[in-house]
C-alpha cells in the first residue's frame, strides 16, 4: 500500500517557520537602523502585533458565519487560522503611520523581503497533492463494510479519531453537525483501533448522530494517509487526491474553508 507523507512534522515546520519570519523582520531592521535617521525597532514590533492582530481578524471576517455559530472560537489559536493578506497590509499602514525617511524605506523593505522568502519556503514544505490509496474500505457500526472508492467522484472528507483523543472529543460534536449539513460533500468519520460497542457508547454519551461514523478497526486509512497523530483531517478532491491534511483539533472555519476550496476545484 501506498503511503501518504503528512503528520504533525509538516505542521510543526509550518508554524515554526511563521515564527521565524517574524523575527526575521524584526533582526534585519535591528541590524539596520544605524544606517538610517530615525528608531524604527519599537515601531516595527509594534507594526508585527498589528499584523498578527489583524490577520486573525481578516480569517475571523473571511469566515464569519462559521465563527457566528461558535464566536468563543475566535480565540483559539492554537486551531491556526490567519489571513496572510490582512496581517501584511495593517504591517504595511501602521509602518506608514509611525515613520519616514530612511526608517520607513528600512522597515518595508524588510518587511516585504522576509514576506517574499517566508512565502516561497512555505510553499516548499507543503505536501504536494497526492492519490487517495485504492481499495481502502472501512466498516459501519452496524457491521456492513464501507468502500472509500464508492466516494471518487465527488470531494469528501475524512476525520481520523477516537474516544480517547482528548481534541477528537472536543471536535466531534462540530464535525458531527457539519456533516449532517453538507451532503454534497461528504464528511466521513472514521474511528480508528476500537471496537463498535466503545464507540457506540461514546455516541450515545455524547448525544451524537452515527450516520458518518465509519470504523476502520485496523487503521488502514490512518497508514495510508501516514497519519501520525489523532485527530487528523484529509480533504479529498472528486478524482481522488488528498489536496489537504489538517493534523490536530480544527476549528469550524477552517474545516468549512476547505470545504469550500473542495467545491471551487471541483467546478473548475
Amino acid at each position: 500500500m501506498n503511503t501518504l507523507q503528512f503528520g504533525p512534522l509538516a505542521i510543526a515546520a509550518e508554524r515554526l517557520l511563521a515564527v521565524a519570519a517574524l523575527w526575521a523582520f524584526v533582526a534585519v531592521v535591528s541590524y539596520g537602523r544605524r544606517w538610517t535617521d530615525g528608531e524604527p525597532v519599537r515601531p516595527s514590533l509594534i507594526a508585527m502585533t498589528v499584523g498578527i492582530v489583524a490577520a486573525r481578524a481578516g480569517f475571523i471576517a473571511e469566515n464569519w458565519p462559521a465563527f457566528a455559530v461558535e464566536p468563543w472560537t475566535a480565540a483559539y489559536l492554537w486551531q491556526g487560522g490567519f489571513s496572510p493578506a490582512f496581517g501584511l497590509a495593517a504591517a504595511v499602514l501602521a509602518l506608514l503611520v509611525m515613520l519616514r525617511g530612511t526608517a520607513l524605506a528600512l522597515a518595508l523593505a524588510a518587511l516585504i523581503g522576509v514576506t517574499a522568502i517566508w512565502a516561497i519556503a512555505d510553499r516548499q514544505i507543503q505536501p504536494p497533492p497526492n492519490p487517495l490509496p485504492m481499495s481502502l474500505a472501512v466498516e459501519r457500526l452496524d457491521g456492513g463494510s464501507v468502500a472509500l472508492d464508492s466516494f471518487r467522484g465527488r470531494p469528501f472528507v475524512i476525520n481520523l479519531w477516537a474516544t480517547w483523543c482528548g481534541p477528537c472529543r472536543r471536535e466531534m460534536p462540530m464535525l458531527a453537525q457539519v456533516a449532517a449539513a453538507n451532503r454534497d460533500v461528504p464528511v466521513l468519520l472514521i474511528n480508528q483501533g476500537e471496537d463498535a460497542e466503545r464507540v457506540s457508547a461514546f455516541l450515545r454519551e455524547e448525544g451524537l448522530v452515527s450516520s458518518n461514523v465509519l470504523r476502520d478497526a485496523q487503521g488502514v486509512v490512518g497508514q495510508a494517509l501516514g497519519s501520525a497523530a489523532l485527530p487528523t483531517t484529509a480533504f479529498v478532491s472528486a478524482d481522488g487526491v488528498v489536496t489537504e491534511v489538517h493534523v490536530g483539533e480544527i476549528s469550524r472555519a477552517a474545516l468549512m474553508a476547505s470545504i469550500s476550496d473542495l467545491q471551487r476545484s471541483g467546478a473548475e
